[in-house]
């Protein structure tokens, strides 16, 4: 994907070029004022994009507002002030963050006696610019409502190219299979099947036909193995020979399993485990 930004400053520079060559003045550069704000303010006023229960939310550092804004007052001081006189709520309109010490910045917070920062969502940071009734006020505010905007309008790009890819996917997945399903529907066809579909559900049903005959054929196997030694054990018992019709019916319990055991649902012979 070309570059939009680079391929302006192409553009500037050829026309810039042309215009020498023909004698002309320098043409005006087309500046995109929203570009030019975020430009004028971002390094003194970065922007960081905290994950808020599942939304991206912009927020801003409270020591680099407070610089931007030019507040006299020390700037935990302001920031409590506020946050007492406007009923700001933690963990929704700020956060409290750990002091990173290994920044000069971070150093010399600590060394103020700040034992925190805090960050500020945009929303917190526009009312703190408001009530500032300032130009620079005004400004910072101005930002901030540019940094949305354009922070809306990359994720309005980012969607409908994920949308894009995803249709794109889509109609793919859907040529691969009509492209496989040709040749199987010709068959199904030329086999005396009226489609398909029908050929697939001919296949299913031949499927568990077939599971059901195995399944017979399993019970009365074993329903004769159990015939036969149920009624050893039988004569062994009328017979008063007592240990071999326990035998007997021991056997039967290690091949089927007890009533207990049955309770699984499928029979022990069954393929089904």
């Amino acid at each position: 994907m070309i570059d939009e930004e680079k391929l302006k400053a192409a553009k500037a520079k050829l026309d810039a070029i042309r215009a020498k060559a023909l004698g002309l003045p320098p043409p005006v550069a087309d500046v995109d004022p929203e570009q030019a704000t975020l430009r004028e303010f971002k390094a003194a006023l970065p922007l960081i994009v905290e994950d808020r229960k599942g939304v991206s939310v912009q927020m801003v550092n409270m020591y680099h507002l407070h610089g931007a804004l030019g507040i006299a007052t020390r700037p935990r001081q302001w920031l409590l002030r506020a946050i007492e006189k406007y009923g700001f709520v933690e963990d929704e309109d700020y956060i409290k963050v750990e002091i990173d010490p290994s920044t000069p910045e971070g150093r010399a917070q600590l060394k103020s006696g700040a034992t925190h920062n805090y960050s500020l969502t945009s929303d917190m940071a526009k009312e703190l610019c408001m009530v500032q009734a300032s130009d620079i006020g005004r400004q910072v505010r101005k930002y901030f409502l540019v940094a949305e905007r354009v922070a809306k309008k990359h994720a309005a790009k980012e969607f409908a190219a994920a949308l894009g890819k995803a249709n794109e996917e889509a109609h793919a997945a859907q040529q691969n299979f009509l492209r496989v399903d040709a040749p199987f529907t010709a068959w199904a066809l030329k086999a005396g099947f009226k489609s398909g579909t029908n050929a697939i559900i001919a296949y299913e049903n031949k499927e568990a036909t077939t599971l059901a005959r195995r399944a017979e054929k399993a019970a009365t196997a074993a329903a004769m193995i159990m015939w036969e030694q149920s009624t050893t054990a039988r004569r062994h018992a009328l017979a008063g020979h007592l240990p071999q019709a326990l035998a007997a019916l021991n056997e039967i319990e290690q091949t089927f399993g007890s009533y207990t055991d049955m309770a699984r649902g499928t029979p022990p012979w069954s393929d089904e485990q």
